[in-house]
């Protein structure tokens, strides 16, 4: 094991050194140090760190690299409750979460180096290992590799759980415990993340000493680096003068980035609670929605379909359909490549070929495909993930998504459908405590006002200044109807539905404003995702020709968001950056490509980066101001737990419910420091369960 480059020696201390004394007082002189945990697992709310290492550049330029047991933790107890301090990690949220579950916890700031490289290289890996190899030329093996895999059902002698047998003497007894026969172990001794660590321990601590130091030295040095390249990167805000003033990504990333990290991982920390009896009781639902759907493809296939994947599908839309395929697979062990047929083409296929089988086929399998990762997700999966409190514990992904938006893993929360799409309400799953509400607040019509605030396009701030529905208001508009009649439309159609109206009250002139409306829904979520006129013709159910009359007609009466649209694409093509509201940039030099289809993504991506990364801000600010209103946390107990879209979800106890509901929508109605020309409205409820509180 090793570096390919000279290294300070590695220190090693614990509780007993007898010059630990002097290592905390020079650790609290200053400003930054890294800090890196080793521990014996990866869940957040169970694992605990067994060693850690700090680096820091002395006074007298000397690299600090040092390597101490977890036994020396409350020697530093006094630094870490100091809310001042800066801690530097490579995937900060993990490290603190060991440090608390240490009964450690960090109360400085949270720098994480991973979030400032994703601002800077979007498309490159952010892992410690990976950013020290491309910009420092630096290389070093995995735990992994350095002190043995660690291998679920596997024993630490390498040999399998069923490989270890009762050994039997010459009478036919078997003698106590079990022996590999391969390797001539006789005691099963998983190997897991405690077992090798405590391995390494005990057969080569010196290299193990080694090892943790680099963790923090390379998380040091890197942080040095991209903090200058930070610095040296200018980027555009919208406030020139006023907090906080935003010109390079160094100012957007302690600005804004900083405190958000403080913020998500409070949101992991807290977690949601589970309903497992409730996800028991709809999982027999969502299996017969999926049977059902396998039998329509059945039919349309002309032989029962067993199992949704596989080469049924290439011979179906390929051969049968002769549907040219949109890409290769990349050959996988064989080499061979075959038609790609994934979600993408079979989008492709659903909106190309409308009222044919092969359209069917495609949407019965997009349907089936997004229940069963629902089933995968929630209800097989879920309640492996709990905690003995029936909470789950999502990770919140910060340098993921490029536009900014916030992602989630372990599990993915962003997949919880919402409003109709909830067929199963999976969202009454997730519940509060006896004596809670549920607090859920979600952004109205938040991008349609960010394009309005960003273009300044008089019409479409005039619907928000009248409060206005946006989507009846552009209709009335760009089609001249009457703004009433849509409404009083949308009314019928709701009345119908629920059997208050007969069928006949449906008439066509009630169609006809709906029609008009959903049109413009469609048009002006498509244009703010960078939509073309073939998929916006699918959405909005009607031949390309007309999708294009009607988006003309839109931008007829919008002309200056047409031009906030052309001018961003320009933008990208000076300078090779979209930038956001606040200041967050994107990369695209595709924008220059050769190839057409290269060269369209990189415009659609031009064109929806202002508003979907402002989109991300406006969550991001709100969350942010949100988390530091400490009378919201410590007066009245509210606790923020999960944001999915435009959502925050939080719990508080319920006497103080009406006083938490107010104070979050003045946060999220106001989220920057000045108003931005639009009016921001948040929808709030509160009740036992997420679905209840929509």
């Amino acid at each position: 094991m090793g570096w390919n480059i000279q290294l300070p020696d590695a220190e090693y201390y614990d509780l007993y050194s007898a010059t630990l004394d002097g290592i905390v007082r020079e650790v609290q002189d200053q400003k930054a140090v890294a800090i890196d945990t080793e521990t014996d697992g990866l869940n957040i709310v169970e694992c605990n760190p067994y060693y850690w290492s700090l680096s820091w550049t002395s006074e007298n330029g000397r690299d600090r690299r040092l390597t101490l047991n977890a036994n020396a933790f409350p020697a530093f107890k006094h630094i870490f409750s100091d809310y001042e301090r800066n801690w530097v990690f490579v995937n900060a949220k993990f490290d603190a979460h060991m440090m608390e579950n240490g009964k450690h916890p960090i109360k400085g700031k949270l720098i994480d180096v991973s979030v400032m490289h994703a601002l800077l290289y979007e498309e490159e890996p952010h892992g410690l290992k990976d950013m020290a190899r491309v910009h420092l030329g630096w290389k070093w093996t995995d735990f992994s590799d350095t002190f043995g895999k660690i291998r679920k059902g596997y024993c630490m002698c390498g040999g399998t759980y069923a490989a270890h047998k009762p050994k039997i003497d010459s009478k036919g007894n078997p003698i106590e415990g079990k022996y590999c026969k391969s390797t001539d172990c006789h005691c099963y001794m998983e190997a897991t993340a405690l077992e090798v660590l405590r391995r390494a321990e005990k057969d080569n601590h010196n290299l193990l000493v080694d090892y943790a130091a680099n963790d923090a030295y390379g998380t040091w040095k890197l942080f040095h680096l991209m903090n200058k390249e930070l610095a040296e990167a200018p980027t555009s805000s919208l406030y020139p003068d006023r907090w906080p003033y935003i010109n390079t990504l160094y100012d957007y990333f302690y600005k804004t980035e900083v405190p958000f990290t403080r913020v998500l991982y409070a949101c992991e920390r807290n977690g949601i609670k589970v309903d497992k009896g409730y996800l028991q009781g709809i999982a027999p639902n969502i299996v017969k929605d999926m049977l059902e759907l396998r039998k329509q493809m059945g039919e349309l296939y002309g032989k029962p379909i067993i199992k949704v994947g596989g080469q049924w599908q290439t011979e179906y839309f390929i051969n049968k359909c002769g549907i040219r395929p949109t890409k290769m697979t990349k050959g996988g062990a064989s080499g061979i490549k075959k038609p790609s047929i994934d979600a993408k083409f079979l989008t492709y296929v659903a909106e190309s070929f409308r009222g044919e089988d092969s359209s069917k086929m495609a949407t019965l399998l997009l349907e089936h495909g997004a229940i069963a990762k629902q089933y995968s997700t929630y209800i097989q999966s879920m309640p492996g993930r709990l905690d003995g409190k029936d909470y789950v514990h999502m990770k919140l992904n910060q340098d993921v998504a490029r536009t900014g938006r916030l992602s989630s893993s372990d599990p993915n929360m962003q997949n919880v459908t919402t409003g109709e799409k909830d067929r199963f309400h999976l969202r009454n799953a997730f519940i509060c405590e006896k004596g809670e509400d549920m607090v859920v607040a979600d952004y109205s019509q938040l991008e349609m006002r960010l394009l309005a605030a960003a273009s300044q396009e008089p019409g479409m701030m005039e619907i928000f200044h009248r409060n206005w529905d946006i989507h009846m208001g552009n209709a009335a508009f760009v089609f001249n109807l009457p703004y009433d009649d849509i409404a009083a439309a949308k009314d019928i159609e709701k009345q119908v539905k629920k059997g208050k109206l007969p069928e006949s009250a449906m008439t066509p002139y009630v169609w006809q404003c709906l029609k008009a409306r959903a049109d413009v829904k469609n048009i002006g979520f498509g244009l703010n995702y960078g939509m073309k006129e073939r998929a916006l013709a699918a959405r909005m159910d009607c031949s390309v020709e007309e999708a294009v009359d009607k988006i003309n007609q839109y931008m007829a009466r919008y002309p200056a968001v047409r031009a906030f649209f052309d001018e961003a694409v320009e933008e990208v093509r000076d300078c090779g950056y979209a930038f956001t509201l606040m200041g967050r940039r994107r990369s695209l030099p595709d924008i220059l490509a050769h190839k057409d289809y290269i060269r369209f993504r990189a415009e659609r991506q031009a064109s929806n980066m202002p508003i979907q990364g402002t989109a991300a801000e406006t969550c991001k600010m709100a969350m942010i101001n949100i988390y530091e209103d400490t009378e919201l946390r410590t007066k009245y107990g509210y606790k923020m737990r999960l944001q999915v879209h435009d959502e925050i979800l939080g719990t508080c106890p319920k006497e103080y419910t009406d006083i938490v509901k107010e104070r979050i929508r003045e946060w999220m109605e106001h989220p920057f420091p000045t108003d931005i020309g639009v009016p921001l409205l948040a929808d709030i409820g509160s009740a036992s369960s997420w679905g209840g509180a929509k």
